[in-house]
């Protein structure tokens, strides 16, 4: 059997990823794809309700909300027949059923608090997996390109651990998803420039084409670039791979038409089309400067790694033009559609969200910049600037950065989001770390973690619902959003305090973090290779 390459890296990815995932579910965008999930697997159906929860003001000093404010749980448009329907295609929650149905093996039991819970957690751990399988592809990519193991296995550490991809875990967001997809199709498409298997590699590519799609309409953007690339290596092949490329891109396009059409009654009616306030209003300009440079939602602030990555595209055109001409029509696809976009900020996110499927490629042309030259300059800037990423995205993982957002908007309600975005003093980035150390002196009193257990034993027994699961995960929400806005951002941590077992917790947690540290020596001793 074939040796996975860089296996140790992907261990270490999971492993890593795994253990410092906050394990939860925000309402609205994270909601909406859980209940797709539940509602598919406890009631066979495709419909959604949408409920309002409201989070009362805490009493305890230092903990958030320190106002009540209500949100929707979830969104969702209406359909035919009066039926409410998600916004969002159903590609994610489809693929993570396994992950849903494991949290409902491990609770054991008929459909409760408990068991909304654990799958509660077990669903969130989605884009820790496959932010670690993108990292791993990345390396993969890379030693494909020709790379050194060391410099691949550095890319792909770069991307998951030092981009704003890293905060992600502890989301249920789609773009991660996405951006893995498109760089399978990327790396398909050029094994099959490579490769004696042309149509098997371009079926590959359609199919994660037409899967990224399925999770998001938008994701169709991409595929105009693709076709050109394929046109460019292989205008000549024959119609059987042509066919391969784009079968599976029919047969997605059929699917999402018939869920239209049973949901909306047209097959080219969208949930997007039904919101009016979906435009395509904002100045190019405006839009371009704020999802490049600026303070709050600067892709080339969040992730230094992208101004190598900028450097190494140019030096592409010269020594790999046709995969230089699809990767720069990616990220002009994607900068260029979103800036115009009314909604480009991608709202209560960390970072531009919606560029995240353009930073694996940049992460591989700033190793191209490297490779081409490897001088223990480039090197040595190459690292700094994976180490400043890693520092910048870092404190997001350990505490939420919706903390620091809800505290500004309390002061300032009415102008606290364009603050955040455009003032560097009042952007996430700069005040993330404090926010973190704020939350580390409010637990160094012994008193804030009993007020803590308080607080979530006191909302445990509170629960007086019609034991639905959409009452249930309504409720539940409250641990999610109470975890994510005064602890330290780690599953285990919200697992102890919701009473589960310290010492099965606690063997879990060992457990993981054993095995992140030994393939994390097997990952130092690949890297110190001199291949």
């Amino acid at each position: 059997m074939r040796q996975v390459p860089f296996l140790w890296l992907l261990i270490f990815l999971l492993s890593f990823l795994l253990l410092t995932a906050g394990g939860r579910i925000a309402p609205q965008d994270d909601e909406t794809t859980f209940r797709m999930t539940a509602n598919l697997i406890e009631y066979g159906r495709t419909t959604i309700t949408e409920q309002e929860v409201t989070f009362p003001p805490q009493s305890y000093p230092g903990f958030l909300p320190g106002i009540a404010h209500t949100v929707l749980t979830t969104w969702a448009v209406p359909g035919r027949n009066g039926q409410l329907y998600p916004q969002f295609m159903p590609g994610q929650a489809i693929v993570n059923v396994p992950l849903y149905l494991i949290g409902r093996l491990l609770s054991g039991e008929a459909l409760n608090l408990r068991s909304v819970i654990l799958t509660h957690w077990t669903t969130s751990l989605f884009n820790p997996i496959v932010i670690a399988l993108t990292g791993w592809l990345v390396a993969v990519f890379a030693s494909s390109l020709g790379y050194s193991s060391r410099l691949s296995v550095g890319l792909g550490l770069a991307y998951a651990l030092c981009t704003m991809v890293l905060p992600y875990t502890g989301t249920y967001f789609s773009e991660p998803l996405i951006a893995g997809l498109i760089l399978l199709a990327v790396y398909a498409g050029y094994a099959a420039r490579t490769s004696a298997y042309v149509v098997r590699w371009l079926m590959v590519a359609g199919t994660a084409l037409g899967l990224a799609v399925f999770a998001r309409e938008r994701s169709a953007i991409m595929i105009p670039p693709f076709v050109l690339y394929v046109w460019l290596y292989h205008r000549r092949m024959l119609w059987r791979g042509w066919v391969a490329f784009f079968a599976p891109l029919v047969i997605f396009g059929l699917i999402i038409g018939g869920l239209n059409w049973s949901r909306f009654g047209s097959p080219l009616t969208f949930s997007f089309s039904i919101l009016q306030h979906t435009s395509f209003t904002t100045p190019l300009m405006l839009g371009l400067y704020g999802l490049l440079i600026s303070p709050g939602k600067g892709l080339l602030l969040y992730n230094p790694i992208a101004w190598a990555g900028l450097i190494g595209l140019t030096i592409m055109f010269r020594t790999r033009r046709r995969e230089a001409i699809l990767f720069a029509l990616i990220v002009l696809a994607e900068l260029l559609f979103f800036a115009v976009y009314e909604f480009w900020t991608g709202g209560w996110n960390w970072g531009p969200r919606y560029l995240m499927p353009v930073l694996p490629l940049l992460v591989l042309t700033a190793g191209e910049w490297v490779h081409l030259n490897p001088t223990r300059l480039r090197k040595s800037i190459l690292v700094a600037l994976c180490v400043i990423g890693f520092g910048l995205n870092l404190p997001a993982v350990l505490v939420d950065h919706s903390r620091y957002l809800v505290d500004f908007g309390e002061r300032d309600p009415q102008h606290y989001l364009d603050r955040s975005i455009l003032n560097s003093a009042d952007a996430p980035l700069t005040q993330q770390w404090p926010a973190v150390f704020e939350v580390a002196r409010l637990y160094t009193r012994p008193a804030t973690w009993q007020a803590a257990q308080a607080a979530v034993i006191e909302h445990l027994n509170n629960y007086s619902g019609d034991g639905t699961l959409e009452s249930l995960s309504t409720h539940a929400l409250w641990f999610d959003e109470f975890f994510r806005l005064n602890t330290l951002d780690f599953w285990f941590i919200h697992l102890l305090l919701l009473g589960f077992s310290p010492i099965g917790v606690g063997l879990l947690a060992l457990a993981v973090l054993f095995l992140t540290v030994y393939s994390g020596w097997r990952v130092g001793q690949l890297f110190y290779t001199r291949t």
